[in-house]
């Protein structure tokens, strides 16, 4: 019994020493692990300031951000007044341009809501038909 004993102590001592040299080395494969480069590295900006790109070497970027509007709420003249402009705007542009459109979907139950309750206390007829014809 008492060498039974013994032998289950040792074997006890040698998974444990097993089990923590193991988990040291984890540790210390996790600390040796390369740190994963920034995004301002991978993309060599410099720096960004009142929305300009400082791309090094005397080159930048412009961010621009602009509004939306939904065109096909517009009637046919806006609709043509707005390509037009538009047009204007890429005929005058004399550097290359990169455009990103973004879609996304909007709750707008409240603001039709808010528009059917208006629509309901208006008192001009063709201001509460525009409203509801507006709401859907």
């Amino acid at each position: 019994m008492i060498v039974a004993a013994g032998i289950i102590t040792l074997l006890t001592a040698i998974f444990g020493s097993v089990f923590f040299f193991e988990k040291r080395k984890q540790r210390r494969s996790k600390k040796e692990k390369p740190d994963i480069p920034s995004a301002q590295t991978f993309l060599k900006i410099k720096d960004i300031r009142h929305s300009a790109i400082n791309l090094g070497a005397g080159e930048y970027r412009a961010a621009i951000e602009c509004g939306s509007i939904n065109y096909f709420l517009l009637s046919d003249n806006e609709q043509s007044s707005v390509e037009s402009a538009f047009s204007r705007y890429l005929s005058g542009l004399t550097r290359p341009v990169q455009f990103q459109i973004q879609t996304r979907q909007v709750d707008m139950r409240w603001a039709i809501n808010q528009i059917r309750s208006n629509a309901a206390r208006q008192q001009n007829p063709v201001l509460q038909g525009y409203a509801e014809n507006l709401a859907g």
